[in-house]
């Protein structure tokens, strides 16, 4: 496991999926990205690296879930935090917010 630093993206991605719990999947995650930051969407497969990338890492696990109830429906891949990813996100955004304490 790579234990060098978290880049932004990869720390955003960390955040949402915390932030989504059980409905963290590539689609919703790229959502809530573009709905906080909408000057700087990331592309659905910007998204599906970065995860596979966390999930290298040992960040995040994810399941492939069963066909969605419909005619068609697909199967969607479930994304969550490991108890290291949470622990990375925190070590990784507690000195950035102490940093920016009062500036704003």
């Amino acid at each position: 496991m790579n234990e060098r630093e978290l880049g932004m993206l990869e720390l955003k991605v960390l955040l949402a999926i915390i932030r989504l719990k059980d409905n963290a999947y590539g689609a919703s995650v790229a959502e809530l990205l573009t709905s906080y930051f909408p000057d700087n969407q990331p592309a659905i497969g910007a998204i599906y690296t970065t995860a596979q990338r966390l999930e290298e890492k040992g960040y995040i696990e994810s399941k492939e879930t069963e066909p969605q109830p419909f005619r068609g429906g697909r199967r969607r891949i479930a994304l969550q935090v490991t108890k290291n990813g949470f622990e990375k996100a925190c070590s990784a955004w507690l000195p950035l917010a102490e940093l920016t304490k009062g500036l704003f």
